[in-house]
This record gives C-alpha cells, sequence and structure tokens, in this order.
C-alpha cells in the first residue's frame, strides 16, 4: 500500500472516531438531565460564610437556607477568607465561666457561691439572686435606728422618741449627762437606783432605803437595833455598828491611767493632786485629806479654823463675808477644789465616812459652805461621826475643814 493510500484511511480513522465521542457525550447528557436544580433545589440548604462571619462579628442571625445556588451577577470578591473567620473566633479563659459550664471545649472554675449570716467576709465567685433579710433575718426594720436606711430597708428602732435604748418608756434610759458614754447598764443594781423605782422589767430600787438603818418590809421602814431607833457611826468612840447604812468608797492613789468606770482611784482619783483622800461612788466627790491650818495645804496635818480663813474670806462684815483678791488662804488656794456645802457633808456620812474621811473614834465637826439664812453671821457645820449638824459663828475657832472636789 503505497503512502497516499495510508493518509486517506488515516483521516477517515479519526473522523469516525470524532462522530463516535461527540454521539457519546451527547447521549450522556441526555440521560444526566438539566444542569438546573429543579424547584427548592435552586437554593442552598446551609449558611453561607458570610453568614458565619457575621454571628462571630457581631452575635446576628442568619435564615437557615434560602441562598441564590448560583450568583445572579457576576461573582466578586466579596467572601471572607479562612483568617478572618478565625480570627473572631473567641479565646475562651476558664476563670469566666462557671465551674457547671463547658464552652469550645473549656470547662469553667469560677465557683457557685451563697451568702453568709454568719460572716461578713465574701467570697470570689458567682451569686445567685437573693434577699439580704433572707440570708440574715436580723436586718429587719424594727431593728435598725429611725431614720437609717440599710439596703433599703429603713428602719423604725426608737422612733418612739426616746434617745437611749428601746422603745419600751420603762426599759430606757431618758437622758444622760457628761461622761455617759462610758455608763455601762449592767453595773446597775438596786442599791444605784432610788427606794421604789421599777427599773429593767421587775427590779426595783433599794438606794436610800436602809438610811435609818432599818429593814425593808413590803413598803414601810421598821427601823433597826437600838429599840428601832437606828444607830449613829461614832458608836461610843467604837468602830463604826456593823448593820449601819454605808456606801462604796474609792482611796485616790498616785499610780495607774485614770479611768470614771474601770480605774476611778488612778492619779489621785483623776484630780492629779496629792492632797485627795476617798471618792464616794455614791456622788462621785472627791473629798481631801483634811487641812494644815497653819500652811492651807491638804496633807492630813489637819487642825481647826475658823470659818472665813477655811471660806477664803478677810473678815465677815455685818451679815457677809469678803473675799480675798490676792493670797488665797482655804479650799480654793487649791486648785480645782472648794468647801463642801452642808449637804455634801451630811451625805458623806450617809454614806459612810466615818472611819474613812475620819479616823474611828474620833468625833469632829467641819465646817460647810453654807451660811444660817437667818442668821447669816452663822455658818453650818457637820459632824462627820454623829451626824449632827448646827450652826456655829463664823468666828468659831475649833472646827475642821475637808475640801470636795468633782469627779473628771
Amino acid at each position: 500500500m503505497n503512502a497516499k493510500l495510508k493518509n486517506i484511511l488515516k483521516t477517515v480513522s479519526l473522523g469516525g472516531l470524532t462522530v463516535i465521542l461527540s454521539v457519546l457525550i451527547i447521549y450522556s447528557v441526555t440521560k444526566a438531565g438539566s444542569l438546573t436544580p429543579p424547584g427548592s433545589e435552586a437554593t442552598s440548604t446551609g449558611y453561607t460564610l458570610e453568614d458565619i462571619y457575621n454571628r462571630l462579628f457581631d452575635n446576628s442571625t442568619a435564615i437557615f437556607g434560602n441562598h441564590d445556588f448560583e450568583p445572579s451577577a457576576s461573582p466578586t470578591s466579596t467572601m471572607h477568607t479562612i483568617d478572618e473567620i478565625y480570627g473572631l473566633i473567641p479565646f475562651v479563659n476558664a476563670s469566666n465561666l462557671l465551674s457547671s459550664t463547658t464552652y469550645l471545649g473549656v470547662t469553667g472554675n469560677i465557683q457557685s457561691r451563697t451568702l453568709s449570716s454568719s460572716t461578713t467576709t465574701i467570697s470570689a465567685g458567682y451569686y445567685g439572686s437573693t434577699n439580704l433579710n433572707t440570708v440574715d433575718t436580723d436586718l429587719a426594720t424594727g431593728n435598725i435606728k429611725s431614720g437609717i436606711n440599710i439596703f433599703g430597708i429603713a428602719g423604725s428602732y426608737g422612733s418612739g422618741g426616746y434617745t437611749y435604748g428601746s422603745d419600751i418608756a420603762s426599759h430606757v434610759l431618758t437622758s444622760a449627762g457628761v461622761g455617759a458614754g462610758t455608763f455601762n447598764a449592767y453595773n446597775l443594781n438596786s442599791n444605784l437606783i432610788a427606794t421604789g423605782t421599777v427599773w429593767g422589767t421587775s427590779s426595783v430600787g433599794m438606794l436610800l432605803g436602809h438610811l435609818f438603818n432599818g429593814t425593808i418590809s413590803s413598803s414601810s421602814i421598821i427601823g433597826g437595833n437600838q429599840a428601832n431607833g437606828g444607830v449613829e457611826d461614832y458608836n461610843n468612840s467604837g468602830s463604826a455598828p456593823s448593820d449601819r447604812y454605808s456606801k462604796a468608797w474609792t482611796q485616790c492613789v498616785s499610780g495607774g491611767t485614770y479611768n470614771r468606770i474601770t480605774n476611778p482611784g488612778a492619779n489621785y482619783c483623776g484630780t492629779g493632786d496629792s492632797g485627795a483622800a476617798y471618792m464616794d461612788n455614791s456622788t462621785a466627790l472627791i473629798w481631801s485629806k483634811g487641812m494644815n491650818a497653819t500652811t492651807y495645804v491638804l496633807d492630813d496635818t489637819s487642825g481647826t479654823m475658823t470659818w472665813y480663813i477655811a471660806n477664803n474670806c478677810t473678815e465677815i462684815s455685818g451679815n457677809y463675808c469678803t473675799k480675798l483678791t490676792s493670797a488665797k488662804t482655804g479650799c480654793e488656794a487649791n486648785s480645782g477644789w472648794y468647801l463642801p456645802h452642808q449637804r455634801q457633808l451630811m451625805q458623806a456620812y450617809i454614806d459612810g465616812s466615818y472611819g474613812i474621811l475620819i479616823p474611828n473614834g474620833n468625833n469632829r465637826s467641819y465646817w460647810s459652805a453654807t451660811t444660817r439664812s437667818d442668821v447669816v453671821t452663822n455658818a453650818w457645820h457637820v459632824n462627820l461621826g454623829s451626824g449632827s449638824t448646827s450652826r456655829v459663828l463664823k468666828t468659831d475657832i475649833n472646827e475642821f475643814v475637808r475640801c470636795v472636789h468633782s469627779a473628771n
């Protein structure tokens, strides 16, 4: 076969092969159907990368499906890269999740806590919704002072108008003087409350109820010994009788830190003056040592003197005393001290000054600063051994002097 014939056969063979392949392709397309999905299959049934990106970026929501399967216009670069989407995935810190929560494979470690009425400490953690007065029922309007608001609860305690304590009048102190902040109510006892006065819920005061050395039966005072007439402290130059009425006294000493309640005797009963001898606990009056009649210092050398020197006067002129302007004498020569009044001396005797301010067996009368109203050249004196009080001429030289000082 010559070369020309071979070329003709080769051309025929290639052409036939082409026809056969074309027929096969057309047949295959006809068997596969249309490339456009019919009906609802024309749209996708999932989320796009744009949906996922927006959800991570701003928590926006998307509709599942309803996306065109093929673009309605020429495609553009509107899709986000994998790096952009990955960068929006949050880092999960276990300390920001509750211990019962797992997020993106991370389990939280924040502990669930509850408030406790037994402590003021609030530990770190998660606290569920609650009411503070459920945690502690003492957080109530009746337990909070009137006018005070704590966590939205307005107090009503004390709204009855009583400054100290309960709304019940019989259970409170309605007034208080200087130093009331150091007063402790538990120190109260029947011997510190006036006779017949009810205090607390049922206690009845006994103060001054035994003034006549008697015993109380119901509401009457029967009287003590010596034919029910009572006793006087002097007791015939002996020791004070054991059944007398007396109260507590505090000796003034040099050392310690003064405190009116816990250490009243320290630093000379708070006066800082070595002339201080004792404090009458019932009246809080501090009594001096005896006055030296020569030097007018409080050193217990004592001695008697006239009223106008004892009371810091130069002379008695008619119906009055003329005060010194210099070279003070008497109690006022000692800073903070003054000549006691008649009733202060009388109360000192009542409270048991015999054997304390004066030694047992002594029967001394002391000048008071009280002038007799109808005979002003006379002053009253009080015997701290027998309790007697009488008026004496202010020029009398036979009376002793003890000064008095108010407690700090």
